[in-house]
């Protein structure tokens, strides 16, 4: 192999890890620093992963056991614990990317990406994803079992986001690149992320810790083509995902944010009761709006939906309504726009756990242990299938009106997320970010 296409693998440690190398929300550790340096190199986006040995703990110092019946959201694993990704130009501190609430993100974004075998398989060896809230139970249990570990469960993931899911290659350059990355991840409250699978309250105070946390990734020389490529034409598009939250309490919610993004691609939301969040009761999870504040095993109907541009009904130029009062499901229409509006995120064939089940307003359905991702409620709507030039919203706000039956006063969060086209040009003077 020439010098010129030779690569190799890095291996970068937190910059502002404690002395004792154990990193935990409980004891105040709420950021991690990563930094790759500025280098005549450039970064392959697909082999960026995160690195590290994952705990759970009890109140009192000790590691949790099989019997505790402590759970992760099944579909996210240690995904939970990411509140917020941000990806920085090192050398100007210009922000790349920043997705905020990034797990509420991926709790949508794998149950349509990921089949029942994924679960059974690589998610679970890699996140310890699983198809229950048991699993990371039995996690806890193989791992206690087997005599080469100390019970600590090893964990490489991808940070799946549209910059690192990009087919291009970063340039590093302070002089045909973005100059270095800063990689900053906020971590979630162990409230938010651990729960009882068994909801008789006997995790609180549980908490989650990390050791051995590092970035790993594959940089190499530039060819002399892509040393052309990167001078002549100093920039990178890409997709990226943006993030906002509201409130909804009433039958009747309208939604509006200005986005100040000029090429959206797609947007969705999903939807928690407000006061799961930060309780130890699996606020990850995408339920959707329940019908009663005491039982929530069915969910209310949402009677129509409109999306809009400045006030005007767009990219349907008609609302989508629901009309059949027996059916169980959501119109069938919300429910392809909403697959539609995560689909095809990084431009892989999509595979879903999704179901009539998880998808069902009656949540009292039952289904075998071998598939259950919990409920996936959204709603959704791709603005540009085709071009992928996207929608302009700069100047104008993007609007959501959802009608529904909801008649109790529980407050639920809404999430919203667009995905959206944009551009990093770049050169010796820094770079500049295009949305």
């Amino acid at each position: 192999m020439s010098d010129e296409t030779k690569s190799e693998f890095i291996h970068v440690v937190s910059s502002n890890l404690p002395a004792n190398g154990v990193v935990s929300y409980n004891s105040g550790f709420s950021i991690l620093n990563f930094n790759i340096g500025q280098q005549d190199r450039v970064l392959y986006p697909s082999t960026l992963r995160l690195n590290f040995k994952f705990n759970i703990m009890k109140p009192n110092g000790t590691k949790a056991e099989l019997n505790d019946f402590v759970g992760l959201e099944p579909c996210m694993g240690v995904y939970s614990i990411l509140e917020q990704l941000t990806f920085t130009a090192k050398q100007t501190n210009q922000t790349i990317e920043q997705i905020e609430h990034y797990n509420r993100f991926l709790s949508s974004y794998f149950k349509s990406f990921n089949d029942t075998q994924d679960f059974f398989t690589n998610r679970s060896m890699s996140s310890l994803a699983g198809n229950s809230g048991g699993a990371i139970s039995n996690n806890l249990s193989s791992y206690e079992a087997d005599e080469d570990q100390d019970g600590s469960m090893d964990v490489s993931i991808p940070l799946i986001s549209g910059l690192m899911s990009s087919s291009n290659n970063l340039p590093l350059s302070s002089q045909y690149g973005i100059g270095g990355l800063l990689i900053q991840l906020n971590l979630a409250n162990d409230s938010n992320v651990l729960y009882d699978i068994t909801n008789v309250d006997n995790v609180n105070g549980f908490y989650y810790e990390m050791t051995d946390v590092h970035i790993s990734a594959e940089v190499g020389n530039p060819t002399k083509k892509q040393l052309s490529r990167f001078m002549k034409y100093p920039k990178i598009n890409y997709n990226s995902i943006s993030s906002y939250n509201t409130t909804l309490n009433s039958s009747y919610a309208t939604i509006n944010f200005n986005l100040g993004l000029s090429r959206v691609l797609k947007a969705f939301v999903n939807i928690i009761k407000s006061n799961k969040l930060n309780s130890y009761e699996n606020g990850l999870s995408t339920d959707g709006i329940p019908s009663t504040n005491v039982d929530s095993s069915n969910l209310v109907k949402i009677n129509k939906i409109e999306f809009l541009k400045g006030g005007i009904l767009s990219p349907l130029n008609y609302e989508i309504r629901d009309n059949n009062d027996n059916q169980e499901l959501q119109d069938s229409q919300m429910i392809r726009n909403f697959i539609n509006s995560i689909d095809n995120f990084d431009d892989r064939n999509s595979k879903n756990v999704l179901d009539l089940i998880s998808l069902s307003r009656n949540q009292t359905r039952t289904r075998g242990v071998e598939n259950l991702p919990g409920q996936a409620f959204g709603i959704g709507i791709n603005y540009d299938k085709i071009s992928n030039d996207g929608v302009d919203f700069s100047g104008v706000q993007f609007g959501l009106n959802i009608s529904s039956d909801f008649s109790i006063d529980e407050p639920q969060t809404v999430y919203l997320f667009v995905q959206s086209r944009q551009q990093i040009m770049y050169g010796p003077q820094g770079i500049k970010v295009n949305k």
